[in-house]
């Protein structure tokens, strides 16, 4: 987090952007508790534990956020980002681009079976033996003396 924190602001110095250098944990923050909460409320839905209540979370975030926040909105103007939610606002007045969950997909058996072949014959040629088509097909290595 602190080198995130060190890099923007390394890099909106050099861009002469302006920020606070030195601010107060309760210093206002344009993130609004709202806001705040209904992005813990979209990480819960995709499966994060919440460790701690609302009310300290945002008296933590809002102390790591004042740090960063004025970089962060100042760099994304800058460089015209795309609007999403919670990274400030935008030169056009766009609307908010909200984030999107690709669904939970496994590999096919077929998958699995050519990686497990692609493994076995990995593990053959690294360590050497005798290449015939039943160890090859089965992973088994017979060593020749």
């Amino acid at each position: 987090m602190r080198m995130g924190i060190v890099s923007l602001r390394e890099i909106a110095g050099s861009m002469r952007l302006p920020f606070n250098p030195d601010p107060n944990p309760d210093d206002a923050i344009a993130l609004t508790r709202e806001d705040f909460e209904e992005g813990v409320a979209v990480l819960t839905r995709a499966g994060w534990k919440v460790e701690r209540d609302l009310g300290e979370a945002w008296t933590h975030f809002r102390g790591w956020r004042v740090n960063y926040e004025q970089p962060a909105y100042a760099l994304a103007e800058l460089v015209d980002a795309p609007p999403a939610p919670w990274s400030g606002p935008r030169r056009r007045g766009t609307r908010v681009i909200p984030p999107a969950r690709p669904p939970h997909r496994q590999p096919s058996k077929e998958v699995d079976e050519v990686r497990e072949t692609t493994r076995r014959r990995r593990a053959l040629r690294a360590g050497g033996g005798a290449r015939t088509p039943e160890n090859v097909e089965t992973g088994v290595r017979v060593n020749e003396r």
